[in-house]
């Protein structure tokens, strides 16, 4: 990609991200974006068909980043360094998903991030498990969402440490607990 375009779709998605901490993504329109980025409103439009595509463009890319991260963690890291691994992960990018998940855009981010989990979930459902992947994908869906929420809110009061405790205590354990496939790797 030319590195003039990169530079744009880069600087309409940080005026996206701009916009979504005051306003509702209902509210913002391309024109919007497009001037908080310093840029013409057709611009906006050679590089996103929508304001919608470019939330699903930008929250995919994200959610699927961070489930490959997680997947590989799994595999060969214990419960606690994968937890550790997702605090890490938003620390990192926490202006980001400070905006994602408690900005304009939380409902749409959320759907994403269920409609995501539950494809790749149907891929790793045991068929004789008594906790249904269905279920438990939009629970831990929710859970997760809820948890890196309320701990962005956070004015850095809560470490690391309790960040991981509380996925492991809410979300991975209750689900470990119910389920009896032997495909779960946690």
């Amino acid at each position: 990609m030319d590195p003039r375009a990169i530079r744009t779709r880069k600087a309409l998605q940080d005026a996206l991200l701009e916009l979504l901490k005051t306003d509702s993504f209902d509210q913002i329109t391309p024109r919007h974006i497009a001037a908080k980025a310093g840029l013409a409103h057709g611009t906006f439009y050679r590089h996103h068909p929508s304001k919608e595509a470019m939330l699903d463009e930008l929250a995919k890319k994200e959610i699927n980043d961070l489930h490959q991260r997680q997947l590989q963690l799994l595999g060969t890291s214990g419960l606690r360094a994968v937890a550790l691994s997702y605090a890490d992960y938003f620390i990192e990018k926490r202006e980001l998903w400070s905006v994602l998940l408690n900005g304009g855009a939380n409902a749409i981010v959320r759907e994403e991030w269920l409609k995501l989990a539950r494809s790749q979930a149907r891929e790793h459902a045991h068929p004789g498990d008594r906790l249904p992947h269905d279920l438990s994908t939009a629970f831990a869906t929710s859970a997760l969402v809820e948890i890196v929420g309320w701990w962005l809110r956070q004015d850095q009061g809560h470490s690391v440490d309790f960040f991981a405790d509380m996925l492991i205590e809410l979300l991975f354990d209750p689900i470990r607990k119910a389920s009896t496939s032997p495909n779960l790797k946690f």
